[in-house]
């Protein structure tokens, strides 16, 4: 008689493993859920003279910052309200709307200014 002989292979897991800044996704329920908390507390924001009218609080735009922060809430609140006070010390809307373009960007940009995107963005052409 022949002796048996087993063999043990390991196949590796074909499992995605979770990698840094790898967000995993949420289900529907969830997201509209972290959805609806961030327009909660960006509501006194969006009461705000300066702030106000800047801030687009459509469903694609606040998903887009939760999905930058990883949906922590807080993080995504954080993030837009920094981003709010940099246009604002940057003067970014006044450039846009006067197109008042600093020199600098004028000789890097041989194109200009050719209108605005559906979104409100400043399309340039070179």
């Amino acid at each position: 008689m022949l002796p048996v002989v087993k063999y043990s292979i390991k196949f590796p897991s074909l499992a995605r493993k979770p990698t840094e800044g790898h967000v995993r996704p949420l289900s529907v329920r969830n997201t509209a859920l972290s959805i609806r908390r961030l327009k909660y507390r960006l509501q006194p924001l969006k009461q705000h003279a300066v702030f106000g009218p800047r801030l687009d609080m459509s469903s694609q735009n606040l998903l887009k910052w939760l999905r930058v922060s990883g949906f922590d809430v807080f993080a995504a609140d954080s993030k837009i309200q920094k981003w709010l006070r940099l246009r604002e010390k940057l003067n970014i809307d006044m450039m846009v709307e006067t197109d008042q373009i600093p020199k600098i960007f004028r000789s890097g940009y041989p194109g200009g200014l050719c209108g605005f995107d559906r979104e409100g963005s400043a399309v340039f052409y070179e």
